[in-house]
């Protein structure tokens, strides 16, 4: 039983504001001490389960919810939240207090200039576990940047129908578009590319076509462009019997200048 004759300590002092309602922050301002004490002496409460501090407290993570009424006991918290954290009280093995905008601000800055979590710790002592699952949310939402992908698909179209410039249009008014719409963009882009690189790869010989033949002239031995096909179809196998006999322009031109020159020096040869 409490002696109301003694004065109060400043640990019990710190569990009746908390109890009342009060912030750390305005604890710590009212009895003249560190933030870092009263949340310490909050963590020790916690843990004894001497506090909560709130009428009723709903915690999230995302896939569970509990609701936490003060003078019921909490002892189901940590197994209806497995993966959630004791964030009001900083971690209870160091008592380290949570972290604020400020904080949060500082650490994704270090980010953007290249900085890893080590780094992070090292320079501004936050916490190694946070500094670690930062930086992995970090990477990932710089990996995935859903307007400069979108930017990415339309900068290389230079010419398109109605239908795909009006995505075009709307994509450089910085909407963000459905998946339905930048799945037509990339089938348009697919269409451009295969046929722009079926076009050079008949008209340039030395691109290689795995599966697809080209005519070889009988002189020079060289691929010639204009035609390929492909010697499995019935098609294929006649050209390839075509092409057996074939002669480039190159060794055509070589032989008539040829038969030119014999003609006029007929005695020569």
């Amino acid at each position: 039983m409490t002696d109301l004759t003694k004065p109060k300590t400043k640990s019990e002092r710190i569990k009746e504001l908390l109890l009342a309602g009060w912030s750390p922050e305005a604890v710590a301002k009212e009895l003249d001490t560190t933030r870092e004490y009263v949340y310490k002496e909050k963590g020790k409460f916690k843990r004894q389960k001497l506090l909560v501090t709130q009428q009723s407290l709903t915690i999230a993570n995302g896939h569970n919810e509990v609701t936490v009424i003060k003078g019921q006991p909490v002892d189901n918290l940590n197994n209806s939240l497995p993966l959630q954290e004791d964030q009001s009280s900083g971690n209870s093995e160091y008592n380290i207090p949570p972290l604020e905008r400020n904080d949060l601000k500082t650490i994704y800055s270090c980010f953007e200039n290249n900085m890893d979590a080590s780094e992070v710790v090292a320079n501004h002592g936050i916490r190694p576990d946070i500094s670690e699952r930062e930086y992995n949310r970090f990477l990932f939402l710089k990996s995935r940047d859903p307007m400069e992908f979108q930017n990415i698909l339309i900068s290389g179209i230079m010419t398109s129908p109605p239908e795909i410039q009006s995505l075009i249009d709307k994509a450089r008014r910085g909407t963000l578009l459905t998946n339905s719409e930048l799945v037509s963009i990339i089938n348009f882009n697919m269409e451009v590319y295969g046929s722009q690189l079926l076009s050079d790869a008949v008209s340039n010989p030395t691109i290689p076509t795995p599966g697809l033949n080209r005519f070889v002239c009988r002189f020079c031995h060289l691929s010639q462009p204009g035609v390929l096909f492909d010697v499995r179809s019935y098609s294929g196998k006649f050209l390839q019997d075509m092409s057996s006999g074939h002669v480039c322009p190159v060794c055509i031109r070589i032989k008539d200048e040829a038969y030119e020159q014999f003609k006029l020096h007929p005695a020569d040869h």
